[in-house]
């Protein structure tokens, strides 16, 4: 019993900068803004949230940082997409690739290795541990992961009940419909990557003060990749990325306790591509799934369609 309760424990914490990055970039998809740049927003989040956390001494500062530089990051990539009509693929890769070049140059800058120092974090939750049964388990979960999945049903809400969620999947199928009827689908597509930005940049800053205390060069791993296959296989949906990001944080898990009990004969290395190879299999399963956004990925430039 211990073991298992200790084994969900982990997959929660794994779990949860996917989930909350996942959940960032179903808005952004939805409005019809292909993401892949969640990776180095993640990155450059940690990143933030590790120099605020640092220089002001408090983790809660350091996890405003980190959400705000990424909104940043995230407004660029649409002033590229939106603004000026370019491939919203390269973009976000080429995003990805200057921030995991820029926080390792700056880091080995700093401190000459890719390890930077210890920093304030927000690791656990103590006033918990006095609740009965699981009150030791709960505490063991950083404040962010509560957070997280706060985030799922108030995403569910905006999405699914609300005007403005209707008119997001508006913007992600029909802009062109949208703005006849006196919508303006840009200003729309920008916040939702603005809220991807945010919970991308607050999925990183919890690796670098919830899961770690400490900034570690491409510590995302990609997990800002699998994060968008959770979105492709929860549909688009809040709780279906929710049990998506679940799975990776299971997998993940079950390969960390392999590591350690050393049950299976093969390289450690194998082992960890566990997370990696349910991502493919996953992805190869739902590549073509109904439920994508009808314009997703499709440009629809503002200085030529406004009036």
């Amino acid at each position: 019993m211990e073991t298992m309760m200790l084994l969900i424990v982990v997959a929660i914490r794994l779990a949860t900068p996917i989930l909350i990055t996942a959940t960032g970039a179903m808005f952004s998809e939805r409005s019809g803004v292909i993401n892949l740049g969640t990776e180095g927003m993640m990155l450059m989040g940690s990143f933030a949230a590790m120099m605020a956390s640092l220089y002001s001494g408090s983790a809660w500062v350091g996890v405003l940082a980190g959400m705000t530089s990424a909104m940043l990051v995230a407004l660029l990539h649409g002033v590229i997409c939106i603004e000026f009509g370019g491939n919203q693929i390269v973009s976000s890769l080429g995003i990805n690739m200057f921030l995991l070049g820029f926080t390792s140059f700056v880091i080995k800058s700093m401190y000459g290795t890719s390890i930077s120092v210890q920093i304030p974090s927000i690791q656990r939750v103590p006033f918990l541990e006095g609740l009965p049964f699981v009150g030791k388990y709960l505490a063991q979960l950083p404040p962010l992961t509560y957070i997280a999945f706060l985030i799922v049903p108030i995403a569910y809400y905006i999405m699914n009940r609300t005007p403005i969620g209707i008119r997001i999947k508006a913007v992600g199928d029909d802009p062109v419909t949208l703005e006849t009827a006196g919508v303006n689908p840009w200003r729309y597509r920008y916040v939702c990557l603005m809220i991807c930005g945010i919970l991308s940049g607050l999925g990183g800053a919890y690796m670098s003060l919830g899961q770690m205390n400490r900034f570690v060069t491409n510590m995302i791993a990609g997990r800002g990749y699998m994060a968008i296959v959770a979105v492709k296989m929860g549909k688009w949906q809040p709780v279906g990325i929710l049990l998506t990001a679940m799975l990776f944080g299971f997998s993940d898990a079950i390969q960390l306790q392999l590591q350690v009990s050393q049950a299976l004969p093969i390289a450690p290395e194998l082992i960890q591509a566990i997370p990696y190879l349910v991502g493919l299999i996953i992805l190869a399963a739902f590549m073509r799934s109904s439920a994508a956004p009808l314009a997703l990925g499709k440009a629809y430039v503002k200085n030529k369609h406004k009036t």
